[in-house]
């Protein structure tokens, strides 16, 4: 109340206490004024109110709007569908008429589909007509809101016609199964032509992978003559490598046996050290990667497992030139200790 006296202060001029010479007549004055602020503030909460109603009543009115449009885009989808259905009738009939020899029975058939469809299409009309009434009882309770629940019912109309000239359609259709048997049947002598070279075709391509299969068992057994050949030289090369290693032992102890002590203490490096030095040294000669299988016999069913002498690589010894073999037809030592190294890190280790 308070408050409200402020504000009754504030909204009156300094020249309106000038028609109040009493306190009590101001006070009056203030408490009318008062009254009158407390009921432009209740005006105006109810106004809002009134506010309020209105949107959630334009709000009700947009989502019946809106359900209206969906409800007219289902009956929409339902009358698309029927005409899909008739479609469907169509070449159901077209089956019937290509496989069927009695055309009596063919007739009757049709003319229990035909009859089908009618009711169905009187059960729509029916359906169509209900829905009339309800858009205008929606129409009449809700005015300008019904404005494009009417654009889809003026669609569903120009649906109906449509479905009225398709069943039209499906009558002249009828005429024409007698000319499209004739044509099937042509057509069937043709595809029996063409069965035929297609089964010579398939006799000569399992005849060509028959052959492919034999090369390719011929080249794994090639490979294999390869593989044991290079299995004899790793063989070989590992006693070459006892035998040196035997030696640089037998040095090692006779070095240390004739050296004499001095302050500095001077060890050859050991034999694991040698080795290893021997086997990180680069090659004396390029590695070659295994030839790729052809393309035919890759893709034949033919299974090889892994590990087998057929998946390791070729002996790189075929490619050392006569100069650097020995006169035993043998490499020197280090290069037998690359060899070895060569081959431990290959898939037939």
């Amino acid at each position: 109340m308070a408050h409200g006296s402020d504000r009754a202060l504030e909204g009156l001029s300094p020249h309106s206490y000038d028609g109040y010479d009493d306190p009590s007549d101001l006070r009056a004055a203030l408490a009318s004024k008062e009254r009158d602020l407390d009921m432009a503030a209740q005006i105006g909460l109810s106004l809002a109110e009134q506010n309020r109603g209105l949107q959630l009543q334009l709000e009700q009115t947009a989502r019946f709007s809106q359900d209206l449009a969906e409800r007219a885009d289902t009956d929409r989808r339902l009358f698309l569908d029927r005409s899909l259905q008739m479609d469907d009738v169509v070449q159901r009939v077209h089956l019937l008429e290509t496989t069927a020899q009695d055309q009596v029975q063919v007739n009757q058939a049709l003319e229990t589909r035909l009859q089908a469809v009618r009711t169905e299409n009187r059960t729509l009309r029916e359906d169509l007509r209900s829905l009339t009434v309800h858009f205008a009882e929606i129409e009449a309770s809700h005015g300008k809101t019904t404005h494009s629940s009417l654009k889809a019912l003026h669609k569903l109309h120009s649906l109906e016609t449509t479905l009225e000239q398709e069943r039209i359609h499906l009558a002249d259709t009828r005429n024409q199964l007698a000319h499209l048997a004739d044509r099937a049947t042509s057509q069937g002598n043709n595809f029996g032509t063409t069965l035929r070279a297609l089964q010579d075709n398939l006799s000569k391509v399992c005849q060509n992978l028959d052959d492919l299969r034999g090369e390719m068992v011929e080249l794994q057994s090639d490979r294999q003559d390869v593989d044991a050949a290079v299995r004899q030289d790793i063989q070989d090369y590992r006693s070459l490598l006892d035998d040196a290693r035997a030696t640089i032992e037998n040095l090692l102890e006779l070095h240390a046996m004739q050296s004499e002590p001095s302050n500095v203490e001077l060890s050859p490096p050991s034999l694991d050290r040698s080795l290893a030095q021997a086997l990180s040294s680069p090659p004396l000669y390029p590695t070659l990667a295994p030839r790729p299988w052809p393309p035919a016999l890759a893709a034949s069913p033919t299974p090889s497992d892994p590990g087998t002498p057929t998946d390791r690589p070729s002996s790189p010894l075929r490619l050392l030139p006569s100069g650097m073999l020995d006169g035993f037809g043998r490499p020197p030592a280090q290069l037998g200790l690359r060899m070895l190294n060569y081959y431990s890190r290959g898939p037939g280790r």
